[in-house]
């Protein structure tokens, strides 16, 4: 099965991929996708799974993380206030975007993403970086962070285990180490 396809100004009106912690809510969507799997089955189609995919979405809503939050709490004075504000601003919310574009690679049902980013019309910029095991059972392991302070370590939110009830593990203590030795 081969599948070469564009899709330009496709309006996202709801949320695009069901349960993860992490969803597209709304937006303009492009893509393009050159995808390949060979099989007579479909779990060895999504083994075999091949290709690449470039997205980008202008004007949405990502369900499941605030980044607008990260940035305000991060600036708390008081360190505890600040890392309570952080752990809910990275497990929960939605953040309004300018812009959220990236593209992924598939070798073997194994979807690597790469050069992500999501950017807001207030300068915040958050990247995202991972893989998906489509073939296997949807297992993710992937990244987001931003760094709301140029020089200091990026804030970090890694989601890792099957798709259907991954981890959210919020990765923090760079960030605060260096607060507390301001």
């Amino acid at each position: 099965v081969a599948l070469d396809a564009n899709l330009s100004g496709a309006a996202v009106s709801g949320p695009l991929f069901g349960g993860l912690p992490l969803d597209l809510a709304a937006g303009k969507l492009d893509a393009r996708a050159a995808l390949a799997a060979s099989g007579h089955s479909a779990s060895a189609l999504l083994a075999t799974l091949g290709g690449t995919l470039g997205f980008g979405v202008r004007g949405g809503i990502l369900k499941g993380y605030d980044l607008g939050a990260v940035q305000a709490a991060s600036a708390l004075p008081d360190l505890a206030e600040a890392e309570a504000a952080l752990r809910r601003a990275l497990t929960g919310g939605a953040t309004e975007f300018e812009r959220l574009e990236g593209t992924a690679g598939f070798a073997d049902g194994r979807a690597t993403l790469g050069d992500a980013s999501l950017s807001t019309e207030g300068g915040a910029v958050a990247s995202a970086a991972g893989t998906v095991d489509v073939g296997r059972g949807g297992a993710l392991d992937l990244r987001l962070a931003t760094r709301p302070v140029a020089e200091a370590p990026e804030i970090g939110l890694r989601i890792a285990g099957p798709a259907a009830d991954p981890q959210r593990l919020p990765e923090l203590a760079p960030f605060l180490r260096w607060r507390a030795e301001q």
